[in-house]
């Protein structure tokens, strides 16, 4: 895929996790990413236990794998292990409430999702704690995410269910991922959006039309809306 991106004419970085705060600052909203290196999967169970329960991971984020990842895995078992067979990223509004406190508490450096997040969480999670959001670049592509993971490193808190668990994957030449967010707190939808209002709308209608061009469920709603 990498090569791929590359016969289009665009450029990529390439990202060894855990991902130092100097890899991490020099990433722009609009970017296109590849991951080598440990991530670790979260749902909405792993939230209320690790945040709003206050139940300590049971491996270590900060400085071994600093990458989340939005997603219920498709797993199958093999011998005594486990087979990814896809990886389709959850809307991330769906997980919003607790991202400035997993950015913060436990040194997370990225975050990969779909659909985006409502603007308080890029201010008060990505730009306070210098880190960024990283967006899948279709639905049809989990199955070539799945083709990225080398092994399961590890899987914690199977009592929550297979989707549910916490799975630590081996990934290599894992992506693309679009840069939606970065540290500075920019955002590539708003800026999509700002040129969409200016060039068109504003000249189709003659008045400022809505904040949003492309609105979700949550950006213009308090975050306990859409929970």
């Amino acid at each position: 895929m990498m090569s791929i991106v590359r016969e289009l004419g665009l450029e990529a970085k390439r990202l060894r996790v855990p991902l130092t705060d100097a890899a991490v600052e020099e990433l722009r909203a609009g970017d296109l990413v590849y991951l080598d290196g440990p991530i670790f999967t979260a749902m909405s169970k792993w939230h209320i236990r690790t945040i709003d329960q206050q139940v300590e991971p049971p491996f270590d984020i900060r400085d071994n794998c600093n990458v989340v990842m939005h997603v219920g895995p498709a797993v199958r078992r093999q011998g005594n292990g486990y087979e990814i067979n896809s990886l389709s990223p959850l809307v991330s509004m769906m997980f919003a409430r607790w991202t400035p406190t997993v950015l913060g508490r436990l040194g997370v450096k990225a975050t990969i999702g779909k659909a985006g997040m409502p603007p308080w969480v890029y201010r008060e999670g990505f730009q306070k704690y210098r880190a960024v959001y990283l967006l899948s670049v279709g639905t049809w592509i989990g199955a070539w995410y799945a083709s990225c993971v080398r092994r399961v490193r590890d899987v914690f808190w199977l009592d929550m269910g297979l989707p549910e668990a916490t799975w630590i994957l081996e990934v290599e030449e894992f992506g693309p991922f679009l840069v939606e967010c970065d540290v500075r707190g920019n955002s590539f939808y708003e800026a999509i959006n700002r040129k969409i209002n200016a060039e068109n709308l504003l000249r189709l209608l003659g008045e400022k039309p809505y904040e949003f061009v492309m609105k979700r469920v949550g950006e213009v709603s308090p975050a306990d809306d859409i929970w």
